[in-house]
């Protein structure tokens, strides 16, 4: 490994992606359901604020794939930096039709669903994010690669 970054992205992830810690986000808007319908919330901006943020998870997931294949790292960025506008506008498009097919309650409820289920995404992004290996390691193999090199392979005496 010589510490590039073209190295720390082709490590595999540790811990797996997280498992169902990486998916917090969609677990809360299921276990909100009951908790909108006994509060009385509105349940029209509570339906297009999860269908918003599901459709807006699925985008990023199918731009996260497509950009792990691809061979173009310009069109992988590309394609990440055009979904990440795409989710945007949907959440906020889910926010403007709420309020607009219902009224402020229903506007209300879906910025406060999306902002729940971003936070979750967040933290867990965060929390769940590949590591890049410690600066010490890196310089360490830095040195070990120029001592061995300066060396010229003909071992010390």
């Amino acid at each position: 490994m010589t510490g590039t970054a073209a190295d720390v992205g082709a490590r595999p992830h540790p811990r797996g992606g997280g498992g169902a810690f990486a998916y917090l986000d969609l677990a809360l808007l299921v276990l909100a359901l009951p908790l909108v319908v006994l509060g009385g919330a509105p349940l029209l901006g509570f339906g297009l604020a999860a269908a918003g943020w599901l459709a807006a998870r699925a985008l990023g997931f199918v731009a996260d794939r497509f950009a792990a294949r691809s061979d173009d790292p310009l069109r992988a960025l590309l394609v990440v930096i055009a979904a990440l506008f795409g989710r945007l506008w949907l959440v906020v498009l889910a926010v403007i039709v709420a309020a607009r097919l219902g009224d402020d309650q229903d506007g209300l409820t879906a910025v406060i669903v999306i902002g729940v289920a971003f936070t979750a995404y967040f933290v867990m992004a965060i929390l769940l994010r590949p590591r890049p290996p410690r600066r010490a390691a890196v310089a360490a193999a830095r040195e070990e690669n120029d001592v061995s090199g300066a060396n010229g392979g003909s071992g010390a005496r």
